[in-house]
């Protein structure tokens, strides 16, 4: 539910993770067909009324931050390649970030790598884009093997 969790987030900002969902979602009722949650969501047709459930019902669920944190910034960084996000852009992600931060349960949403969506984007205030390409990039990274955090326990 994690990844599907993440999906809904970046779908809800207006990426495209339609078919990435679709997939996961798919998985998780072949693999449990007897799940309520899963069962329910096959059926919901409007996308807008699936992603609300998932955020509804993840943000009072514990959950494996590391599963969910892995695939929102696997999500995060293809949308930062795929766009290749400068100048206006770069202004654009970065509300979207603080807008999908906001949709984060609140037993996370103060925890590294998601904290850091939160106030990336404060460098642009002063015209330092350079500044705020590394807060994101770093965020994105969190997760790799090669990063010092990945010793921190959440």
């Amino acid at each position: 539910m994690e990844t599907l969790y993440a999906y809904a987030l970046l779908w809800s900002e207006g990426y495209d993770f339609g078919s990435r969902y679709d997939e996961e979602l798919d998985r998780l009722f072949d693999a449990c067909p007897d799940n309520d949650e899963y069962l329910y969501l096959e059926g919901v047709s409007d996308p807008k009324e699936a992603v609300l459930h998932i955020i509804a019902i993840m943000a009072d669920k514990p959950f494996h931050t590391d599963v969910f944190g892995r695939a929102l910034m696997e999500g995060l960084a293809s949308v930062w390649q795929t766009y290749a996000v400068q100048g206006d852009a770069l202004r654009s992600f970065a509300d979207h970030m603080v807008s999908l931060w906001h949709k984060l349960s609140e037993h996370i949403n103060r925890l590294q790598p998601f904290h850091t969506l939160s106030y990336a984007d404060e460098p642009l205030l002063w015209g330092d884009e350079a500044q705020c390409r590394v807060l994101y990039e770093q965020a994105f990274r969190y997760y790799h093997a090669d990063n010092e955090n990945q010793t921190i326990k959440q």
